[in-house]
């Protein structure tokens, strides 16, 4: 919930519809878009769960690109070791939005759009919504 507010959930949907996005009318983009919220947020919870001994620790150097900064970290904890994490952030309107969390390597956006692009290959938008309602895409942390 801490994140929501700061992720660019419409670039993130265009992104991992690609066309589909393009040939879809409003109605199915705002079906699409509230069955992605609900998912992403299910995702990164699952991913960055963190107990009261863990803290996530950002580094100093931020990578920057034309419109995507890349800011690298650690999830520490007494228990349950060291776990690195990239954010992926991109401007928008003068301020940055999360576009993708990377843990252990493994992108959640790239993970995300090659299920989704599975789906609407076949269904299209409908299906892929479907699918993110129903909660059959697996969650990054059950992989």
């Amino acid at each position: 919930q801490t994140l929501s507010p700061h992720i660019d959930y419409p670039g993130l949907a265009r992104w991992t519809l690609r066309d589909h996005w393009k040939t879809s009318d409003d109605a199915q983009q705002s079906a699409f878009l509230s069955a992605l919220q609900k998912h992403v947020m299910k995702t990164y919870a699952s991913a960055l769960t963190l107990d009261e001994s863990m803290r996530l620790n950002l580094d100093q150097d931020v990578k920057p690109g034309k419109r995507l900064i890349q800011v690298t970290g650690r999830l520490e904890g007494a228990d349950k070791g060291r776990t690195n994490v990239l954010f992926r952030l991109v401007g928008m309107d003068g301020s940055w939005q999360i576009f993708d969390v990377g843990i252990h390597g493994i992108s959640i956006a790239k993970t995300l759009r090659a299920d989704i692009e599975a789906v609407a290959a076949n269904g299209g938008i409908d299906a892929a919504t479907a699918a993110l309602e129903s909660g059959s895409f697996q969650l990054l942390s059950q992989r």
